[in-house]
């Protein structure tokens, strides 16, 4: 009798563990991120249509790529990072201990505290990016360099590949002409990091992806007390951060679905940016 109750309970377990699997597989399924749900033939390195079948493109799950039947999973999927995760992470280098690190965010001179302002430009400018999802873009944050370094907030769409660097300058007046940027009065180097950055963007991807891949460079400026633009063309966009979305997809399409799929697939790879 024992053993039959002993095998009913064995019966019962292994159903429900058969029944959590397949509820697990399902949500796994279901997680496609909006914009984007089944993509085919990404564009090679010829500008032609290659063998590439992509599966879902979602980022709470991890992406796999499939490949001549072979499927494999990401070396590391940058889609998890949040915005400021690199800061994040500076701040708590700098000081371990978490009330010590709360105190250092107030005191005037600290470094956590520029740190902490650079943080919250960062917040402040993902969310905003964030909001481009649901208008066929792709959104990666804190994508780090192999030397420590990290980009900001990459933005990948239907009107190209951005490279976006958050400043913060909080109730301060920005002024940009045409190849330099001031802030109360001071020149700042943004312009030249940024144009640096964007340019050492496109020649990873590039690499990465097996076409031609542009990169601009645009500034999110938050919580200024003005911002002034005296360049009609400006080779780096400078915008507040309120504008950000809007000014984005605006901007006249260059890339197909399929393009942005393929860009956005070696872009959310750590593997691209580790060399």
């Amino acid at each position: 009798m024992w053993a039959r109750v002993g095998a009913a309970r064995a019966e019962r377990a292994e159903g429900r563990s058969g029944a959590r699997s397949g509820a697990g597989k399902r949500a796994r399924r279901s997680g496609a991120q909006p914009g984007l749900d089944e993509v085919e033939k990404p564009v090679t390195a010829h500008g032609q249509y290659g063998s590439w079948s992509w599966s879902r493109l979602h980022g709470d799950l991890g992406e796999i790529r499939e490949r001549g039947g072979k499927v494999e999973p990401l070396f590391e999927d940058l889609a998890r990072n949040r915005p400021g995760d690199a800061v994040r992470r500076k701040i708590r280098e700098l000081q371990p201990n978490p009330v010590l690190r709360l105190l250092d965010r107030w005191r005037t001179e600290s470094e956590i505290r520029s740190w902490s302002d650079g943080l919250t430009g960062e917040r402040i400018t993902g969310k905003r990016l964030n909001s481009l999802r649901a208008r066929g873009w792709f959104i990666l944050h804190a994508v780090q360099w192999a030397t420590g370094a990290d980009i900001d907030h990459l933005a990948i769409g239907p009107a190209g590949v951005f490279s976006i660097n958050s400043k913060r300058h909080r109730d301060k007046s920005v002024w940009y002409g045409d190849t330099a940027i001031t802030v109360n009065g001071a020149v700042q180097r943004h312009i030249a990091i940024s144009q640096s950055e964007a340019r050492r963007v496109s020649r990873a991807l590039s690499r990465r992806s097996g076409i031609d891949v542009p990169v601009r460079p645009v500034i999110s400026v938050v919580h200024a007390a003005n911002l002034t633009v005296k360049n009609a063309n400006p080779p780096v966009l400078v915008l507040a951060v309120e504008h950000l979305d809007r000014v984005l997809s605006g901007l006249s399409p260059m890339l197909d679905a399929n393009q942005v799929a393929h860009i956005y697939g070696v872009a959310r790879d750590a593997r691209t940016w580790a060399a």
